[in-house]
């Protein structure tokens, strides 16, 4: 008996997705970001996040704004 009939599965293993981004296959034992339902590599996360989150920049004057002249945004 050959010891590669004790192998179960494919040698090498079949993709389960794609990158929303770059389109990289995503493997089963892969790590990914999956956020509002977009599969992000960790390649693709900083460019995503700050795609993603580039409607809530604001100039740092808002920040006065907000806080009303307060620069201390310790709590302190």
């Amino acid at each position: 008996m050959s010891t590669s009939s004790l192998i179960t599965g494919p040698k090498d293993p079949v993709p389960v997705g794609r990158c929303d981004c770059c389109g990289q296959e995503i493997y089963p034992d892969d790590l990914v970001h999956v956020i509002d339902g977009f599969t992000v590599c960790p390649e693709c996360f900083f460019d995503f996040a700050f795609d993603y989150f580039s409607r809530d920049l604001v100039p740092g004057s808002a920040l006065k704004e907000e806080n009303h002249g307060d620069t201390d945004t310790t709590g302190g």
